[in-house]
């Protein structure tokens, strides 16, 4: 197959290359487009009418001065003249995006932009219990497991983006996968998860300069607590497995409100 790869965390980024050394390790063949440098955070968010900055790594790798959102926008749409592609995989990223970070995340936005597209869409994260956010140089995070799950279960994964619609027709895809797994050699299996809600623990501090100018500064908890009942992906996750999480690409109507007046 042609697989698109994309994430929020750089194209040099060790997650995102062992998933592509995963790949094409089991005969496919793997593009890239993604960030020049870290845009975690960046959800959906994009630029059009704008110039952006390409580094031609090779034939086949390209990275980007922009978010994830526009690297999908420019792989999918003209980067690769001729390549069809199969599926678009997104990750892996450092750290979690479980339960309320899918609305943030670029790795999740960049996988409901190809599923917009009408492509099966994966996004994959990896997280270590008791941490959330790592620095490049202390990442000792454990990609390999769960890239090698990806490539063993990459059709078996691409089947459950049901009534995805092919590129030449109008509309996109139903859904897209969120797939969160524990930094770990092996997991314990691999199961369908509900969303966990996430607490942050955001504050802000309003910071006066010498100057006299002020300025509002946000910030998030040491480490977001994740509550839900049920199966949900943090419980599943916290316990050694791999949760998969079937997303609806675009915001559903709630069918309780579907009829009648207002």
């Amino acid at each position: 197959m042609n697989l698109l790869l994309c994430n929020d965390d750089g194209y040099k980024a060790p997650g995102i290359n062992a998933l592509a050394s995963a790949l094409r390790a089991s005969g496919h063949e793997v593009y890239i487009v993604a960030p020049v440098t870290e845009r975690s955070g960046a959800s959906a968010s994009f630029s059009m009418q704008r110039k952006t900055a390409l580094l031609k790594v090779s034939e086949k790798i390209i990275a980007l001065d922009a978010n994830p959102v526009n690297c999908i926008i420019a792989g999918c749409k003209g980067l690769f003249p001729g390549v069809q592609f199969d599926a678009v995989l997104s990750g892996i990223n450092r750290g979690p995006n479980i339960g309320t970070d899918v609305v943030y995340s670029g790795t999740c936005g960049a996988a409901r932009q190809a599923s917009i597209y009408g492509y099966p869409s994966i996004a994959l994260s990896i997280t270590e219990t008791g941490k959330i956010y790592w620095k490049e140089e202390d990442d000792r995070l454990k990609y390999g497991p769960l890239a090698d799950f990806t490539a063993k279960n990459l059709e078996k994964l691409i089947a459950l983006c049901k009534k995805f619609r092919h590129l030449e027709e109008e509309g996109g895809a139903s859904y897209f996968i969120n797939i969160n797994a524990p930094s770990a050699d092996s997991f314990k299996g691999a199961r369908f998860a509900v969303l966990s809600h996430s607490l942050y623990g955001d504050t802000v501090e309003v910071v006066k300069e010498n100057d006299g100018s002020l300025y509002a500064v946000c910030h998030s908890g040491e480490s977001p607590r994740y509550v839900g009942e049920g199966r949900t992906d943090w419980s599943l996750v916290n316990d050694g497995y791999v949760a998969v999480s079937v997303l609806s690409t675009e915001s559903q109507v709630n069918p309780h409100y579907c009829d009648g007046e207002f």
